[in-house]
C-alpha cells in the first residue's frame, strides 16, 4: 500500500486484507477482512527531528501513556527495531479489547519532523497465526514513499 499523499508505504498481504476508513489521527488502517488482526498507521508532527539516542526515552514515554490509557494493559516490553525507514522502538504488550484478550504492538519512529505510529492489534488465539505478518509488515513501513510505480 503506498499512502496516496506518499507519506509512507507499507506491505500488506494481497489476500484477505483492505484499508478500512481511517478516523482520528489515523492515515491509515489495514485490516484482515475478519477483523482478526488490524494495523492503523497515525501521523504526528514534531517541532524537531528526534534524535537516535531519543528512542529507548520515547520508547519509555510511550509506555507509561499506555499504561495510564489502558489501566488493565500488561506485559509490556520495548525494543529498538529496524525498518525500511531505519530504527524505532516496538512496544509489545497484552491487553483486553471488546473481543476479548489481544496482542498489541506499538512501533514508533521519528522521520524527519514527522513521528509514525503504528499501532497493530490481533486477538489472542489468533496470535501465533497473525502476528509474524504484523511484524513483517512494520518491518516493511518506508517513509516517504518512494516514487509512484509507472505503467510502460
Amino acid at each position: 500500500y503506498r499512502d496516496a499523499a506518499g507519506r509512507f508505504e507499507i506491505e500488506q498481504p494481497a489476500k484477505d486484507w483492505s484499508l478500512v476508513p481511517a478516523a482520528g489521527s489515523s492515515i491509515a488502517i489495514i485490516s484482515r477482512n475478519d477483523r482478526m488482526a488490524t494495523i492503523s498507521i497515525d501521523l504526528l508532527t514534531l517541532t524537531e527531528p528526534l534524535a537516535a539516542d531519543e528512542i529507548t526515552t520515547n520508547a519509555q514515554i510511550e509506555i507509561d501513556t499506555l499504561k495510564e490509557q489502558q489501566p488493565n494493559a500488561k506485559d509490556f516490553t520495548s525494543e529498538v527495531f529496524e525498518c525500511k525507514s531505519g530504527k524505532g522502538a516496538l512496544i509489545r504488550y497484552s491487553r483486553v479489547g471488546a473481543t476479548g484478550a489481544q496482542k498489541a504492538l506499538r512501533y514508533l519512529i521519528g522521520v524527519d519532523r514527522n513521528l509514525f505510529r503504528l499501532d497493530a492489534v490481533v486477538q489472542f488465539a489468533s496470535a501465533a497465526k497473525y502476528e509474524p505478518i504484523l511484524v513483517h509488515m512494520i518491518q516493511s513501513f518506508k517513509a516517504p514513499a518512494g516514487p509512484a510505480a509507472t505503467k510502460n
